[in-house]
């Protein structure tokens, strides 16, 4: 008898994946769900805050000649997205960064995980992976496997088609079977590449899900028991609002009847008409709610996570049911602020990689004049720093020696090195 497997599953079984990875599924789906499930909408909650924080007037460009300046145009739709990649990502773990050809410019495509299966990589650097894309035609489902490899600085990328009709993998077809794949090329194959064509963002997390996958974890992966407990906690809140309403037990006697014989009430939501007897006329339930002590609960929950997801206190919690102390609010936004950090360094690298994939495609399709580029980062860093109280003290730095001028140029309008340098010399020259 046989087992039915996953389309992942014949997927990885094809380019001779480690079965850990299938851990690494299972985790993402359940991620996945908290982050699109009901509730509280926790899971989302956290992801967006962070991926908010993480780009927050984030200013990235490509600085250098005309090819600098192409390759800046070409991410102008990255930048667009990129708040919500990043929303993905930190709920995922992880997103690609893949650019690719089209007629006389390039495209940057946001490659989720589940679109992502990584196979060999060395030191945490990913140097073998398939992008899986699908496309469903009437009963028909195509699947395109783009498998990339790098070995010696030679750099290997293979499309493979299949179509299915009952679910899996299905058979192998031509690429000239789905009209959008028929332009692509079976294989390519570049000379000199010095790392993958794609850059990969994964979150500073410790994986102890599959420690040697090169894939990150969710942001609110050490607070998956809390997210359900406190949606648990919201639940019994409602309830309690729900079952504590007034009510008015009314004799039968104090209504008029309707053509089944049964009491008119004005108000069924209100009144209840019960046989009273000799009890009186009517009489009143008003219930003491206790959403004060469920408040409290949910609240502590609720700062659990914000631990556990590295969050500053207050950002889920309400801070009033809490006393806290100056040193505690600095330390929550420190904390915060690091991890925050950490996501920035990790999203840097990951750009950073995209722009030199850009570039050899620039080289392979002549797209560009030849030329040098720089990449510039800055990022807000205004959750943990008083950004004129850090001037200040860097200019006081710049003016001790201590701190050159065109790093104090750089830093300030998120230039590069070399840039800055060129602008402060025209400044002297101008003097």
């Amino acid at each position: 008898m046989f087992t039915p497997i996953s389309r992942e599953e014949e997927i990885r079984r094809a380019f001779g994946v480690k079965t850990g990875e299938n851990r690494m599924d299972a985790a993402r789906r359940r991620w996945r769900g908290l982050y699109e499930g009901g509730g509280l909408r926790l899971a989302a909650a956290v992801a967006g805050e962070l991926a908010r924080l993480t780009v927050m007037e984030l200013k990235f460009k490509v600085e250098g000649g005309a090819r600098a300046a192409f390759l800046n145009g070409c991410l102008d739709r990255l930048r667009a997205g990129l708040r919500q990649d990043m929303e993905n990502a930190a709920a995922d773990g992880c997103i690609v960064f893949r650019p690719y050809p089209n007629g006389d410019t390039l495209r940057v495509e946001a490659v989720r995980s589940d679109c992502f299966i990584p196979i060999s990589w060395e030191n945490g650097v990913c140097t073998e992976a398939v992008f899986v894309q699908e496309l469903k035609k009437e009963d028909e489902l195509f699947t395109r496997l783009e498998h990339h490899s790098l070995e010696n600085g030679r750099y290997r990328i293979e499309n493979a088609a299949y179509r299915s009709k009952g679910g899996g993998l299905g058979a192998r077809c031509s690429l000239a079977d789905a009209d959008e794949w028929k332009d692509l090329a079976e294989s390519v194959v570049i000379e000199n590449v010095k790392r993958p064509l794609f850059g990969l963002f994964k979150t500073p997390i410790a994986n102890t899900i599959d420690p040697d996958s090169p894939l990150g974890v969710s942001v609110f992966a050490r607070a998956e028991e809390q997210i359900a407990q406190a949606d648990e906690l919201y639940e019994n809140l409602l309830w309690e609002f729900r079952s504590g309403k007034r009510r008015l037990y009314v004799d039968v006697t104090a209504f008029e009847r309707g053509a089944d014989g049964k009491p008119r009430l004005p108000d069924t939501e209100l009144y209840r008409a019960i046989d009273l007897g000799d009890g009186g006329l009517f009489n009143e339930w008003s219930p003491e709610f206790r959403h004060e002590a469920l408040l409290s609960g949910l609240n502590e929950v609720l700062r659990r996570i914000e631990f556990n997801c590295s969050l500053a206190y207050g950002t889920l919690s309400e801070p009033s049911y809490v006393e806290k102390t100056a040193e505690e609010v600095r330390a929550g936004r420190q904390r915060s602020y690091c991890f925050v950090s950490e996501l920035q360094s990790q999203l840097r690298t990951a750009l950073t990689d995209l722009v030199y994939a850009m570039d050899v495609w620039c080289d392979v399709c002549s797209l560009a004049p030849a030329g040098k580029y720089e990449c510039s980062f800055e990022f807000d860093d205004s959750i943990a720093a008083d950004r004129r109280a850090e001037y200040e003290e860097k200019l006081r730095l710049t003016e001790l020696g201590v701190m050159l001028p065109w790093e104090l140029r750089a830093w300030y309008l998120g230039e590069s090195e070399e840039t800055a340098k060129a602008a402060l010399s025209r400044a002297e020259a101008g003097a």
